[in-house]
């Protein structure tokens, strides 16, 4: 079950490389932000089944629009006024209070400190049963519907029992050509 709407991340996805990327930044998004987040390999998704829809790069000023999977999607959530956003500038990337390293979407204190998702209180923590997003037995995991969601230890531990099969995500995937 999930606490809420989960993210959708859309980008180019003509080759394997764009893929691994797309794949990889949707793990990013779920890790800094605290939430489910689904990465985009075809266009039949329906935007109002997200609360968000995240572009890693301008995919409407991309050097081809050859791939226009991630341009019907960004169409429809952008008419569907569902919020869409472009990942941050590298450059505006900061470490929040807690440690963390923010580059999708940065949020400041009126003080100028920086906050993450579980700070700030936007993480929504497991997904299964809602445990705090600072447990630190959450885990990242990406189902077969290429669905990263943070779930706790037990959750898993629960799962496994019952012989559900869960794919844990400790790091970042890694970019690749192959």
């Amino acid at each position: 079950m999930f606490a809420q709407l989960p993210i959708l991340v859309v980008a180019p996805i003509e080759t394997v490389s764009e893929i691994n990327a797309l794949r990889a930044y949707a793990w990013t998004v779920a890790t800094e932000l605290g939430v489910s987040t689904t990465y985009a390999t075809h266009s039949e998704y329906s935007v109002t089944d997200f609360a968000e829809v995240h572009v890693p790069f301008e995919v409407l000023a991309s050097r081809r629009l050859t791939d226009l999977t991630p341009v019907v999607l960004m169409a429809e959530a952008l008419g569907l006024q569902v919020p869409t956003y472009e990942r941050q500038d590298p450059s505006a990337g900061a470490e929040c209070v807690c440690g963390q390293m923010q580059t999708v979407r940065t949020v400041y204190g009126d003080d100028g400190t920086v906050w993450c998702a579980s700070c700030v209180g936007t993480a929504v923590g497991c997904v299964h049963c809602g445990a705090d997003p600072f447990d630190e037995n959450m885990i990242i995991v990406e189902d077969r519907e290429q669905t990263f969601m943070p779930v706790c230890r037990p959750c898993i531990d629960g799962a496994r029992a019952e012989g559900i099969r869960l794919r844990t995500v400790t790091r970042q995937p890694a970019v690749s050509t192959a």
